[in-house]
């Protein structure tokens, strides 16, 4: 007979789950051609260059790349082999020899490559990291893997890092292609831009209006755009966005700029116009160059704050082509002149102040710099010390697909980085680094900050044909058009020695207006000069959707010269951080530590943004494990494993002092159970349930199962046939209440993270109670579990 209980499994170590098709190793190059390496410089050298590391080749080329929280990890996604474009990109590496495994999770520390089952493909879509760790996917390119779609799609699909599962979800009220996406202060993703279907006459009309995703009812809103925002773009392909300290909207498209509310589209200020030496300078698709909001100061309520933006490169667009482009494609236009157009060598920038009482004043006029040469198509990657490292790109042409030998679309590739020192004088702020890469990185390559502070690098979907002046310099692709070689470039402040290093990490989760505590150490007496809140962004098309980077207040407690520990002041609101996961970095200058993770989100107890805000905790099935507090839950051995746990045990905190550790002494049996069970609670019937809780292992291999289930009296599991009474993700099983797949949840080895269950829809009301099932630990294994959150509406 069934259990009438709903299912998570929570792995701790390789997954197990139908779902995931493969796991591969990053193939490591031995020939020249393909690792493409030069001389690794010496460490004073490093210091001044940095250098680039090669990690061998991919099993995707990757044109988008997410930062997935906990671990070392990135979402990462290939522009797929379909169309006339996809017959040049073949043959793919023989760890993806079709080519269609075209999304992946990539584990940086270990070197492993998951493919993720997806019938769609959201390139040339927007990703945003929701605020619960989890990934949005809205609209994109393709519809299928097998047929061109060239208007794009209206789906929004979620992944879970730690199912390791995509989720349809809802559909935007309109298709959209390049369309921009942002966390807002209360857990809604904004959706602005993008085209419609491509018309007859080429034309890629923009898509009117914006959407609004709400993952807590996972449903879609449409809101009003601003007029003039919306007209002067040429398509309203990836606008700039961030979040100011009032909630609004700063938001750059095509070449202008306005703070904006984000649901009625209203402009509260507008930047003045670009000087006329620059008026036709453009960073938008397919002539990009990248957007960056430089390092914020500390933002604090009552106080002014002035945030600074730059454009860096990018082409020319007159008014000529303006014109043009209302009657014919974006690149269809001037494509083969386009080709041979030189890049823009400036870069623009603009500072807005925010004052306390909620005003926007944007400086009288954008500043112009000079860049060392002409350049598009190109990364601009923000460092935790202000510094933005500009990496790939080119110095003619524009962004667009190889279909034919003889047009590439871009020439002349870059292969070294340049850094931007924002706080120097406008004439000294670029550096030509010296350091050296044999790998062109042009349309649809990637590069991202890592939470050990290097930046990734991978893709390009026109590798095959480009010219360059310098040849030699390079090592040309050895699979059709498209780059799999990874790279890794180091900035030079990695070796300039005595980097701090964080002991003690933050909490797992910080709420808004709190302090927390980071342990830290040097290597000779030094200290603290600056604590960084980080968020990389989703990276495509040259432009990090959803960056931010933030200083925070902080004070500095030393235990010795090189000790200490640091009490560090959380955003005071949303509005000053968005709720996400984000990259904690502590500074000795512009020398930065490896980063812990830390989320910003409300306090325990009330119900995090995404969730029904009209949640309630369940406190029989909820706890912190705290000291002093009440402990719902208890240890439950049979058949003979033995196991002891310890509630409120300080070696097993996540967040406040204390967590629960299970430690397993035998290992599993037949039908032996481990497990922690809650106390009862009464759901009613019809109500949905979500369950989070925080656990690590020590260990791999180990298994947490959560199981919320309809309890008798003794508070054992009650059957009713083969129907469960609470069905997990009802949206996504069958309508007979029998599960149609469990879920496999992967959990990191000695690092927390957040694992979620539900929504889960209660059928029928009475006394349910929720276990967690450790049943298939190793002798030795260790389990610690923190603040487990039930929340029912």
């Amino acid at each position: 007979m069934a259990s009438t209980r709903c299912l998570l499994m929570l792995l701790l170590g390789h997954s197990a789950s139908a779902a995931v098709a493969q796991i591969v190793k990053t193939t490591r190059c031995h020939d020249d051609a393909c690792l493409a390496s030069i001389p690794v410089p010496d460490d004073e050298a490093k210091a001044v260059s940095g250098y680039y590391e090669p990690l061998g080749q991919a099993p995707v080329a990757v044109a988008h790349a997410l930062q997935l929280p906990c671990g070392n990890k990135f979402l990462v996604m290939e522009f797929g082999p379909t169309g006339k474009e996809g017959q040049l990109m073949v043959p793919h590496p023989s760890t993806n020899p079709e080519g269609f495994n075209i999304m992946q999770v990539y584990d940086r520390d270990d070197e492993t490559w998951t493919n993720i089952p997806t019938s769609v493909n959201s390139v040339c879509g927007g990703w945003a990291r929701l605020a619960n760790g989890q990934v949005g996917l809205f609209a994109g390119h393709y519809g299928t893997l097998q047929g061109k779609q060239v208007e794009g799609f209206k789906s929004v699909f979620v992944f879970d890092p730690t199912s390791l599962r995509l989720t349809p979800k809802a559909n935007l009220t309109r298709k959209r292609w390049y369309p921009t996406t942002i966390t807002l202060p209360n857990g809604d993703i904004y959706v602005p831009g993008g085209t419609k279907p491509q018309m007859t006459s080429g034309v890629w009309p923009k898509a009117e209006a914006a959407d609004i995703f709400n993952h807590a009812h996972d449903t879609v809103t449409q809101v009003p755009t601003n007029t003039k925002l919306h007209e002067a773009g040429l398509g309203n392909w990836y606008l700039g966005a961030l979040v100011l300290p009032t909630g609004q909207l700063a938001v750059m498209n095509s070449n202008m700029m306005q703070v904006i509310n984000p649901y009625t589209g209203e402009a509260l200020a507008e930047a003045p116009p670009l000087p006329d030496q620059v008026k036709d300078l453009v960073w938008e698709f397919p002539r990009m160059g990248p957007q960056v909001h430089l390092r914020a100061p500390v933002m604090k309520p009552g106080k002014d704050v002035r945030l600074e933006f730059v454009a860096f490169g990018g082409s020319w667009v007159d008014w000529q082509l303006h014109e043009d482009l209302k009657q014919c494609s974006h690149v269809g236009c001037d494509r083969l002149a386009s080709e041979k157009k030189p890049c823009a060598d400036v870069a623009v920038r603009i500072g807005l102040k925010v004052t306390a009482g909620g005003q926007y004043q944007f400086d009288n006029s954008w500043e112009v710099e000079a860049m060392p040469d002409q350049r598009c198509i190109f990364d601009g990657v923000l460092l935790p010390n202000g510094h933005v490292v500009l990496i790939g790109g080119q110095k003619v042409g524009l962004g667009d697909l190889t279909d034919t030998p003889a047009y590439n679309g871009g020439h002349q590739p870059y292969n070294e980085p340049w850094i931007y020192q924002p706080d120097q004088p406008n004439g000294k702020r670029f550096t030509r680094t010296g350091a050296k890469t044999k790998v062109a990185r042009l349309y649809h390559a990637t590069s991202i900050l890592t939470k050990d502070g290097d930046i990734l690098i991978g893709g390009t979907s026109n590798a095959g044909f480009w010219h360059s002046s310098d040849e030699q310099a390079f090592s040309r692709t050895q699979l059709g058009v498209n780059e799999y070689r990874m790279e890794a470039y180091h900035p030079p402040y990695l070796f300039q020695g005595n980097r701090p290093r964080i002991t003690t990490p933050p909490p797992t989760f910080t709420p808004y207006g709190s302090s927390f505590e980071v342990g830290y150490a040097f290597e000779s007496p030094a200290e603290v000069t600056a604590v960084v809140l980080h968020n990389a962004g989703g990276v495509t098309h040259n432009y990090a959707i959803g960056h931010r980077s933030q200083l925070l207040e902080f004070a500095s407690q030393m235990i010795n010269a090189t000790h200490g520990t640091l009490t560090v002041q959380a955003p005071a609101a949303p509005e000053y951080a968005p709720p996400a996961h984000y990259n904690l970095f502590l500074l000795r200058g512009d020398v930065y530590s490896k980063s812990a993770w830390v989320q910003m989100r409300k306090p325990l107890g009330q119900a995090p943004v995404d969730y029904p805000q009209d949640a309630q905790l369940v406190q029989e099935m909820s706890s912190t494990f705290e000291a002093g507090s009440k402990q719902p839950f208890k240890l439950g051995l049979t058949n003979g494993r033995k196991a002891a746990a310890k509630f409120a045990a300080p070696a097993a905190k996540g967040t406040g002092a204390n967590g629960a550790r299970v430690t397993v002494t035998n290992g599993p049996a037949a039908a032996g159970t481990i497990t922690l069970q809650s106390e009862q609670a009464y759901l009613k019937g019809g109500q949905r349930c979500y369950v989070q809780l925080w656990a690590r292992a020590r260990g791999k291999d180990s298994t947490l199962t959560a199981y919320l289930f309809k309890a008798d009296t003794a508070g054992t599991i009650m059957e009713r046939g083969r129907q469960r009474m609470a069905i997990f993700d009802a949206a996504q099983h069958r309508s007979n209440g029998t599960i149609a797949e469990e879920q496999t949840m992967k959990v990191l080895e000695g690092h927390y993270c957040l694992n979620l269950m539900g929504p889960v829809e209660i059928r029928d009301g009475g006394s349910y109670a929720l276990q967690l099932d450790l049943g298939s630990a190793k002798a030795g294994a260790t389990i610690d579990i923190d603040d487990v959150e039930v929340y029912c509406v």
